[in-house]
């Protein structure tokens, strides 16, 4: 449960995502963490057996800015560097993200009509044996892990 006091972080402080040198507005985003297990159902039980993966934990990024050649020319040259993003919340609470050794998958910037053009920008971690591709920093109030 939460107390009365609590402050949450909201989506309007979230500062800019940074990656290879360059800082980006968002329109939004979205982190998704898949780790890839299959489920063992067998005739005659309720339960499962232990999942197996099949295949390896992908961590994916992705996010609409405002259309930028950056991000493009980095797509093509195989670029690879963390992106991070911070959400810094009212009493010193906040929320970091970063992607490790994130590389461009996919960026589409469609010219559908006249206006603003945006890119929608798929970006991939990679472990390097150090950095497991993703890392979640929170800072709350509490002294304790354990003090709610």
């Amino acid at each position: 449960t939460y107390g009365a006091n609590q402050n949450p972080v909201f989506h309007y402080e979230a500062g800019q995502l940074s990656f290879n040198g360059a800082n980006y507005d968002l329109v939004d985003l979205t982190l998704s963490v898949s780790n890839n297990l299959e489920r063992r159902f067998f005739l005659g039980s309720k339960l499962t057996q232990e999942p197996l993966r099949r295949d390896w934990t992908q961590v994916q990024l992705q996010f609409t800015i405002e259309a930028k050649d950056a991000i493009a020319e980095a797509q093509v040259d195989d670029t690879q560097s963390d992106a991070a993003i911070t959400f810094t919340g009212a009493g010193g609470r906040s929320f970091a993200l970063t992607v490790q050794n994130a590389f461009i998958s996919d960026q589409v910037d469609s010219i559908s009509d006249a206006g603003v053009i945006r890119q929608t920008v798929t970006m991939l971690a990679e472990s390097d044996g150090t950095d497991d591709g993703l890392s979640i920093v929170i800072v709350n109030e509490n002294t304790t892990a354990t003090a709610n």
